[in-house]
């Protein structure tokens, strides 16, 4: 649904905090951008533009207001519930693609070309590919001036910047100040240390296209979508702050998997980042020793921690996550190495301290994080819709903020989606903990329990292709369809990631002998986000549903959740609840 400039003003004249993160107020006597609920004086109506993104807003020569952080908040919903190229161009750029693969890349792994691409986000979101991945760039480099002592250039390479020339002159123009006047006005205690000796560097990849300026010059954007019904609901929290150590009242701001820093107290930590000078040659990474940067995740409220945290807990393998009272610990990898986080509930917010082995996966580390937990969901909008169904409206009431987890990589989804079939939770993770044990990636850098990478596509169909069945234990026919799926990944022919559109995954999926609407939902569901998903097919769900006095068949029961859409994923959550607790 889109919303109107009339609208957006009203939203900005009472400091609305439900429409952070859904789009931007820039004003044209101080050529600053800021959020909706930003605490300074009202513009008057003729001087307010607005825009659906920072980076359009950049684009148009705007700065970000140093008061409110408008890039300090949750990520916009909409880019989970639409599904169209746009949006799903959104998830990959948060994830860094274009600072990987270049603008070619993006279009490539969406499946059209580049110039299509690039005229759909300018229409769209008032800015191009380029703008969209400068923006995640500027606030990734922010968080590191703020919160490390890294050398500048050291920073400009982690963010994903081709040159220092490229990371100066953009962060002068997003932020109004130099990179050492943003370091001068940062809190000096608890940022991460230099080492005293040189760091190792790892060539990256090419940029490619991702270098330059923001593209065209974009204008204000009238209508701005947010795709949320009768408007975006749900109150904003704190931004997401990322320190170094241990301090939770840290303050550099991460919105949609990078943000800029806000500056506040902290303390210092013995646990710090390794990183030193060295010579930067080329389009040189930064690699680190196995320190802690401890970041604080926004969301929009309420949020149902415990429900999240537990669905998780039960799922955990053994080696790869570890799950206690309060806690989600779990291994990554990421484009450039790999990495440990964990995740803490928080008074506003997740706590995560994130160990990464290069210091460029920041932003797709945050990112997949974010999209792990749900984060950028809209609470109130799925309450409003499945509380005015009687059947649901208890448990509704009982767990508010209920989220659908999701994915930090798509192969492990599937692969637990294939394994889980037709069995329960804990049978899945014992044969799933076997697969690890076999096939699992030690980690460089372990932290207690959590030691290994879950499996490689590749690793996996070659065990299975030499006949190790034994690291698979169970019917042949779901071992060959794991086999012909792992191969499939492997080979590139299959591609799960949040940019993939859900009919045509879901399509290529269910060609797959062994492969049923159930396993194809279920990868849709937690990979792409999609939030319409009802797996009408699983046993415990309908369960759930027979305690909650709604139908029990599939057939009655999908019939009946058309009154949920768009959230049917939601629900979901909401009968898998009470088929536990029912089965308890």
């Amino acid at each position: 649904m889109l919303v109107a400039a009339e609208q957006a003003y009203r939203a900005v004249t009472s400091r609305d905090a439900r429409f952070d993160g859904c789009f931007v107020l820039a004003v044209r006597t101080t050529g600053i951008y800021c959020r909706p609920s930003c605490p300074a004086r009202t513009p008057k109506p003729g001087n307010a533009e607005f825009f659906p993104t920072t980076a359009a807003a950049q684009a148009a020569g705007y700065r970000a207001c140093r008061r409110c952080l408008p890039d300090a908040v949750p990520g916009s919903p909409e880019w989970n519930l639409r599904a169209d190229l746009a949006g799903r161009a959104m998830r990959l750029i948060n994830d860094g693609v274009v600072e990987r693969s270049g603008v070619s890349g993006l279009a490539a792994r969406l499946g059209y070309s580049t110039r299509h691409l690039t005229r759909v986000l300018t229409a769209e979101l008032g800015a191009g590919p380029l703008g969209l991945a400068r923006a995640h760039r500027a606030h990734s480099a922010r968080i590191l001036i703020e919160t490390t002592e890294l050398s500048f250039t050291d920073i400009a390479f982690a963010a994903g910047f081709s040159s220092l020339r490229q990371f100066n002159d953009t962060v002068r123009e997003v932020f109004g100040a130099t990179p050492t006047l943003l370091r001068r006005q940062a809190p000096r205690a608890g940022r991460v240390r230099k080492s005293a000796g040189p760091v190792r560097r790892t060539r990256a990849a090419a940029v490619g296209d991702a270098v330059g300026g923001a593209g065209a010059r974009a204008g204000a954007i009238g209508p701005v979508r947010t795709g949320l019904g009768a408007g975006p609901a749900g109150a904003v929290t704190a931004g997401t702050a990322v320190t170094a150590g241990a301090s939770a009242g840290a303050a550099a701001s991460t919105a949609a998997g990078l943000s800029a820093a806000v500056p506040a107290n902290v303390a210092s930590s013995t646990s710090t980042a390794a990183v030193g000078n060295g010579d930067v040659s080329g389009n040189a990474g930064v690699s680190s020793a196995a320190g802690v940067l401890n970041l604080r995740l926004p969301y929009r409220s309420p949020i149902d921690t415990d429900g999240l945290f537990a669905f998780l807990a039960a799922r955990a393998l053994s080696g790869v996550e570890d799950a206690g009272p309060g806690h989600y610990t779990r291994s990554l990898r990421l484009p450039h190495g790999t990495g440990i986080a964990t995740l803490r509930p928080a008074d506003n917010h997740v706590a995560a301290a994130l160990q990464l082995t290069d210091l460029r996966d920041l932003g797709s580390a945050v990112s997949r994080l974010r999209r792990l937990l749900d984060l950028d969901a809209d609470p109130v909008a799925v309450a409003d819709v499945l509380g005015d169904d009687h059947a649901l409206a208890p448990v509704v009431r009982t767990a508010p903020g209920v989220r659908v987890p999701g994915s930090v990589d798509g192969t492990e989804i599937v692969v637990r989606a294939l394994v889980g079939q037709q069995v329960s939770v804990s049978a899945a993770r014992t044969t799933l903990g076997r697969l690890v044990a076999a096939l699992g990636e030690p980690l460089s850098h372990p932290d207690g329990t959590v030691t290994t990478l879950f499996p490689t596509a590749e690793a996996i169909a070659k065990a299975l292709a030499n006949g190790a069945d034994n690291v698979l234990p169970g019917p042949k026919r779901r071992t060959e369809t794991v086999r012909r799926v792992a191969e499939e990944l492997a080979g590139g022919n299959l591609q799960v990631h949040p940019g993939r559109d859900e009919a045509d995954l879901r399509r290529e999926l269910e060609r797959i002998p062994g492969i049923g609407p159930w396993t194809a939902g279920y990868v849709a569901m937690r990979v792409l986000g999609a939030p319409d998903v009802l797996l009408d097919g699983d046993l415990v769900l309908r369960k759930g549903a027979a305690a909650l006095g709604l139908p029990a068949d599939a057939r009655t029961l999908r019939a009946h959740a058309d009154r949920w859409s768009p959230w049917r994923s939601y629900a979901g959550m909401l009968l898998w609840r009470s088929g536990r607790s029912g089965a308890a």
